[in-house]
């Protein structure tokens, strides 16, 4: 479960889900993260943090980073933040696509 922010902040609402390859090991690791902040001169909060990881192909990558997602977009609604609250879209980055 994630931890409730004090202050409900809405300058700066960002969820991004990001795909790593470790290059000497092959792991995979899924990171789903939501940042906030009220303002650009402060440092962002996570607030909510998930991650999965294992040896996948790519095409076990997506099903992994769409089910990361969804867990995400659950934690925020627990939290507060729904989807219209973002100030940018759900940014999904996949390591072979950079």
């Amino acid at each position: 479960m994630s931890k409730q922010p004090a202050i409900r902040h809405t300058y700066y609402v960002v969820p991004t889900v990001r795909a790593t390859e470790d290059w000497q090991t092959k792991k995979v690791t899924v990171t789903g993260m939501l940042g906030i902040a009220p303002d650009d001169h402060t440092i962002i909060e996570y607030p909510v943090h998930i991650w999965e990881f294992g040896y996948w192909n790519k095409g076990n990558v997506r099903k992994v980073a769409a089910q990361v997602k969804r867990r995400l977009l659950a934690e925020c609604r627990e939290i507060g933040y729904e989807a219209k609250d973002f100030t940018k879209p759900v940014e999904v980055s996949l390591f072979w696509e950079r």
